[in-house]
This record gives C-alpha cells, structure tokens and sequence, in this order.
C-alpha cells in the first residue's frame, strides 16, 4: 500500500504496491516519479544456467580430497575433433583404440554445430560422440554443458539440455517431451522453445549421454511416429522421434554411446 499527496491535507490511498516519490517545485504543481517495487518474472534460462553450473560443476567428496587436481578447469581440455573426407568415411572405428591419420582438418565445437552445419532443409545436426569405457565421452558432455552456462562455447543455442540415458531409461510411464523436460528441468516446463511452433527448436542443442542405456529401436513401425512436443509416448520413442527429425526437426542433438 502506498500514498500520494496531492494537495495539503488531502491523502490519496492506493492499493497497489507501488511506491512513489513526489518532488514539489512550486506549491501550484508537482510531480510524481514512480517506482515499481514488483519484481521482473526471473529469466527461466539464467535460471537453468545457473543450476546446470552447480550441478555440472559439483566435486564428489572423493575427488575433493586431490584439492585443485581433479577441479573442472584443470581436468578439461577441449575435444579434439577430425573431419574426415568423403572416401574416409566408412563407418565407425574397428577398434576404440586404433590409430588412423585423417588427412581432414581439426574442427573445432563452435564449427562442428555452426550455422553452416545446418542442413539444407532446416534439420538441425545429430552428432554421435562414441568410445570405450573410460576414454572421456562423459568428460566432452560435461565440458560442454560448463562451458555453455559461462558463455565459452555453444553460444548460437539460446537452450541446452542434458539428459542422463539411464535416468530416462528408468521411467515407466509414457511422457510427452515437455513432461521429461518438466521432470528435470521444472523451470523449463512451459519454455516456448519447446513448443513445435515455428523455428524457435533451432536454438536448442540436447545432449544425451549414455545411450546403451536406452536399447532404442529405430526399426519401422517398432515406434509411434509423432511430432507433438505434448503428446505422451514411451521415453524411448520420445528419443527416437527427435533422432529422427520428427519432433522438433529444427533442434541439434549430441549422442554420447559406448562401442
């Protein structure tokens, strides 16, 4: 509640929470400045960053006790990545620790998920991050996340999400897309960038780690196509409609698996 004088003698009560500040010139006229002591709805993506960065950056007791070594700065370097030509594409490695020279270029993040990447009809780009066990694939997603949130890298996606395979894997009932991203990320619940509407998905990178987890199925027909963020489907099929450019087609998405 607040006041404002206007003449001497005569108050004027409101009720809003407002508070206002008269500055008197001449005792003929005045003039009233007002502030809002409402504060501006808190940005749901600084919300998401933030959170990202405390969990992403968060030490287990036992990795503590090495002080600074196993720190997220000292621990992280940037992935090296290889583009390969055309005729050196043949697939995946034989084995996760074969040596190959490729005559491609380093590429770095920035370019792998550039503008240029996209593909010709809009489709954002599916990126598959592969290796044996404990060769640092949770490392590169973890970097990246971090790395996001302070404004190092990734800076073209306005949303990044991260998803644990095991943890999706571990949902029962069937969940619209809107509902897993509810589920973990509840500020994030009703973002417009996940609406289907337009072209907004193009500013969202997702990022799942650990697909083995997930024993999806791509085959035809063994899940219900869909292109309904609020449409409830079995976690899996969820996953595989939008690796298949079916829902949210616009959005880019990195896959980390193990061989």
């Amino acid at each position: 509640m607040s006041l404002i004088r206007s003449q001497p003698g005569h108050l004027l009560t409101l009720w809003r929470w407002t508070r206002r500040v008269e500055m008197v010139s001449p005792a003929s006229c005045f003039h009233c400045k007002t502030f809002s002591s409402i504060p501006a709805d808190p940005d749901p993506i600084e919300i998401h960053k933030r959170k990202l960065l405390l969990w992403f950056s968060h030490l287990p007791k036992e990795e503590k006790l090495f002080g600074g070594v196993l720190s997220p700065e000292s621990m992280h370097v940037d992935p090296l990545i290889i583009e390969r030509k055309e005729d050196e594409r043949v697939g995946l490695l034989r084995s996760p620790y074969q040596s190959q020279a490729y005559s491609g270029r380093p590429v770095t993040v920035e370019q792998l998920f550039g503008d240029n990447n996209t593909q010709a009809d809009g489709r954002g780009l599916n990126v598959l991050l592969y290796g044996a066990v404990g060769t640092g694939k949770s490392t590169v997603v973890r970097k990246l996340v971090l790395d996001w949130c302070t404004g190092n890298k990734l800076g073209r996606f306005k949303l990044l999400l991260p998803f644990s395979c095991e943890d999706i894997s571990q949902i029962s009932k069937p969940a619209s897309l809107r509902d897993l991203v509810g589920r973990k990320y509840l500020h994030l619940r009703r973002h417009p960038l996940l609406n289907g509407e337009g072209e907004q998905a193009k500013d969202v990178l997702f990022l799942f780690n650990g697909m083995e987890k997930m024993q999806l199925d791509f085959r035809i027909g063994s899940s219900e196509l869909c292109s309904d963020p609020n449409e409830p489907l079995p976690p899996g099929g969820v996953v595989v409609n939008l690796l298949r450019k079916y829902l949210l087609p616009e959005a880019s998405i990195l896959v980390s698996t193990r061989l």
